[in-house]
């Protein structure tokens, strides 16, 4: 038998269809003293802290880049 964090009442299997897809069910628990519904990606955003869950979705930087160069009458060609 699973118990709910928040409250601590039973956590029964449930499934959620997707709104704009009706083919996406997704497996989830929901409590049924307060409602609390948690999958994995829920779980998983709640054990990766928040800072870090930006940095992963981001990666790295990407540096600003000129996106054309200048040239004046007297300055050759840059490649």
């Amino acid at each position: 038998m699973m118990k709910c964090q928040r409250c601590g009442g039973l956590l029964i299997p449930d499934q959620t269809v997707g709104l704009n897809d009706a083919e996406l069910v997704v497996a989830n628990w929901r409590c049924f003293n307060c409602g609390e519904v948690l999958d994995r990606t829920i779980l998983q955003n709640r054990l990766t802290p928040v800072g870090q869950q930006d940095r992963e979705k981001r990666g790295r930087p990407v540096l600003a880049r000129p996106t054309s160069i200048r040239r004046s009458k007297g300055n050759p060609k840059v490649a």
